[in-house]
C-alpha cells in the first residue's frame, strides 16, 4: 500500500474538481501556496507530471496521468467524506450544511463565500456536493440549493429566482472567428443538463446550423464554462453560473438580444417539517438576500 498523505490527495481531488489552484485553495479554505506545494510533492512521489505547464496558461489542463489520479482522488475523497459524515454528522451550534450541485459551488457559491464569512462570521457552513436530488425525507443536509423544476414533494421547495440561459464564448475565441459572426458557423458546446441544450436555442431562435447537435459534450455546467473559457467554442450556459466568468472577462455573452427565460429555475430546499436552527434560519436569508440582490 503506498503511503501517500491523505492531505496530498485531498488537495490534488480539489484542483481536478475545480480546475486550478487558487480555486482549490478557497475550497480548502488554505493559501494557495499550499496546495501547489502539495501538488509538487505528489508529482514528486509519483514521479510523475500531473498538469501541463506552459507560460501564461490561466487555466490547467491535466496530463493523461493528471486525469487518472485526479479522478481517483476526487471519487475517494467523495465517498470518505460521505462516509465520515454518515457516521458522524456536523451537528454544532453554529455548523450548517448546505447541499448543491458542483457547478452552482464552483461557479456561483465560492466566489461569494468571503462576503459570507463577513456577515456570519459566527456560522462555520460546510458544503456538500451532490448531483441528484434528494427524495421525501431523504435530504443529508440542513439545507440545499437546486437548480431545476421545482417543487418536489416531501421537501420544504422556495423559489429563490428565475435564470436564463445565454450564449457565451472567450475573447480568444471571438476573435479566431473570421467575417461576421454566426453561432450557426461555430464549434457548439454541449451540456448535458437538458435544460441547458442548444435544442432550447433551436426551437426558441432556429438560428443554429442543421447538424447543431453536433460538437463535444460535458457533464456539468462547470466543465462547458470551463472549456468555453480555453476557447473550444461557444457555451449555452445559465446565466446564474457564467455570472463570475462574464464580470471577469474570461467569457463574453454572444448574441446578447438573444436569451432563454428560466422561470422557477434556482430553489431553496429543506426538510419538511424540521423545526430550524437559528444558523440554518441565517443561512437561507442571507440566500435569499442574495438573489434579491441580484434580481
Amino acid at each position: 500500500m503506498y503511503n501517500i498523505p491523505l492531505s496530498l490527495l485531498r488537495a490534488f481531488a480539489a484542483i481536478y474538481e475545480t480546475g486550478g489552484v487558487r480555486s482549490a485553495s478557497r475550497i480548502l479554505g488554505i493559501a494557495h501556496s499550499a496546495v501547489s506545494r502539495s501538488l509538487r510533492e505528489l508529482e514528486a512521489f509519483l514521479d510523475a507530471d500531473l498538469v501541463e505547464r506552459s507560460e501564461g496558461r490561466r487555466i490547467l489542463t491535466f496530463t493523461v496521468e493528471g486525469e487518472k489520479v485526479g479522478r481517483a482522488a476526487l471519487r475517494t475523497m467523495k465517498d470518505l467524506d460521505s462516509t465520515l459524515n454518515s457516521v458522524k454528522r456536523i451537528k454544532g451550534r453554529s455548523s450548517v450544511v448546505l447541499e448543491t450541485t458542483p457547478s452552482f459551488a464552483t461557479r456561483w457559491l465560492f466566489p461569494r463565500l468571503g462576503q459570507f464569512e463577513q456577515e456570519l462570521p459566527w456560522i462555520e457552513l460546510s458544503i456538500s456536493i451532490d448531483q441528484r436530488l434528494a427524495g421525501p425525507g431523504q435530504l443529508q443536509s440542513d439545507l440545499a440549493v437546486r437548480l431545476g423544476h421545482g417543487p418536489w414533494a416531501g421537501l420544504s421547495c422556495e423559489s429563490l429566482s428565475d435564470d436564463q440561459l445565454i450564449a457565451v464564448a472567450s475573447p480568444d475565441y471571438l476573435k479566431s472567428v473570421t467575417g461576421k459572426f454566426e453561432l450557426s458557423k461555430c464549434q457548439l458546446l454541449h451540456d448535458r443538463d437538458p435544460i441547458a441544450g442548444w435544442t432550447r436555442w433551436q426551437d426558441n431562435f432556429g438560428d443554429l446550423a442543421q447538424a447543431f447537435d453536433a460538437g463535444p459534450r460535458y457533464t456539468s455546467g462547470d466543465l462547458v464554462l470551463r472549456a468555453a473559457e480555453r476557447g473550444m467554442g461557444v457555451a449555452l450556459s445559465r446565466q446564474s453560473l457564467a455570472s463570475e466568468s462574464l464580470e471577469l472577462g474570461t467569457l463574453i455573452q454572444v448574441e446578447s438580444e438573444k436569451t432563454i427565460q428560466l422561470k422557477g429555475s434556482i430553489w431553496l430546499v429543506m426538510p419538511e417539517t424540521i423545526d430550524l436552527r437559528k444558523p440554518v434560519r441565517k443561512v437561507a436569508e442571507w440566500l435569499r438576500q442574495q438573489f434579491k440582490v441580484l434580481n
